[in-house]
This record gives C-alpha cells, structure tokens and sequence, in this order.
C-alpha cells in the first residue's frame, strides 16, 4: 500500500489505532491508543508507547497480531 496522503490510520476500533504522518523528512507512526498495556505499537520488536517513531527502510512494524513491513519508495 503506498502512502500517499499526508496522514493514514491503520487498525480497528477495540485495538491498536496508529497512525502515520508524512513530514519533510520521512514518514513518522503514532500510537492512537495509550491506556491499554495490552494493545501494543511495535517497530522492529520494541514497543513505542507514545512517542513518535520515524520509519525507517525495512522496519517492521506489529499492531496486535498483524506484521507488515516499510518499505522507503525512493
């Protein structure tokens, strides 16, 4: 899926909400949800809480049990 807009929401209601945010210098994922222990943002096996995180190629990124990879378009 390529990141077109300037903002995109990945996730359901109930679990992980994130979202990706496309600034002068690459694209950066937000966790939505911040109460639940249970409904974990992770990047490469480390879980961001909620902070901002800025992607890098490669990195993997888990929202509950879904994995997906990002890929920098150059």
């Amino acid at each position: 899926m390529a990141l077109q807009k300037p903002s995109v929401k990945l996730g359901k209601s109930g679990a992980e909400i994130v979202q990706i945010n496309k600034r002068p210098d690459r694209h950066f994922i937000v966790s939505m949800n911040h109460e639940s222990e249970s409904n974990l943002l992770m990047i490469n096996g480390e879980a961001v809480g909620s902070r901002a995180v800025k992607l890098n190629n490669h990195d993997v990124i888990e929202i509950n049990k879904l994995k997906i990879e990002y890929y920098l378009a150059l």
